[in-house]
């Protein structure tokens, strides 16, 4: 009988406890719960404290409504929305729509926090240095081509100024130096060939506008 007795009390303390713990626990408000249904459904939960109550209420909430079937209020948003945009199958009526703002509006903090960057950045890192590919080596500074053949330890360079093509070997040494009909933009190695693509015309012209005409 007493054996009987502690297991019974035993029991009861422990539902006690649970019972306690349940109600001193987070309760998630209505608008959690459709929030962590609705706005996960297609990518993870964003947590309120993300952002700033402005970016939350003027930013992202009113572009998040239209893919989750909520409809504009003007006829404005209404003919402006996309009509390739990807909206829930199931739309959130305007009752919870509410409810999801509201908990953002009431979560969110006014500001954001200071970030502190864990390291100061430098623009030249100690193990990157920059020089010159070729010192004194004359070109336009107009790049529209950089290519690299690794089976052949070949570097390819394009530039607009002069419409030149530069072929250099895996130590910088100029192998071959082609001048083209307009500036190269790509190429393709195909064994011992060489494909490349030329541009056109790049700078402002006014070629294939035809003159006004007075009627």
């Amino acid at each position: 009988m007493p054996h009987r007795m502690t297991r019974s009390l035993t029991g009861a303390v422990a539902l006690a406890w649970l019972s306690l713990a349940s109600c001193n626990g987070p309760r998630k408000s209505e608008g959690e719960k459709l929030a962590r249904t609705y706005c996960a459904a297609c990518h993870e939960f964003p947590e309120p404290a993300l952002l700033d109550k402005k970016t939350w209420l003027t930013g992202v909430l009113p572009q998040m409504a239209p893919r989750v079937g909520v409809h504009g209020k003007s006829l404005a948003e209404a003919m402006s929305r996309n009509p390739l945009m990807a909206v829930l199958p199931n739309a959130v009526s305007d009752k919870d729509w509410e409810k999801i703002v509201a908990y953002y509006r009431e979560l969110a903090p006014d500001t954001l926090p200071p970030q502190s960057m864990p390291a100061q950045i430098t623009n030249d890192p100690d193990f990157f240095k920059t020089a010159p590919l070729v010192p004194g080596m004359q070109s336009s500074a107009i790049i529209t081509l950089l290519k690299i053949d690794s089976v052949h330890q070949r570097l390819f360079v394009g530039e607009a100024g002069g419409n030149r093509l530069r072929i250099f070997d895996w130590n910088r040494r100029l192998m071959s130096s082609l001048s083209l009909g307009s500036p190269p933009t790509d190429l393709i190695v195909d064994g011992d060939s060489v494909l490349v693509l030329e541009s056109g015309i790049l700078d402002p012209n006014q070629a294939g506008i035809r003159p006004a005409v007075r009627l």
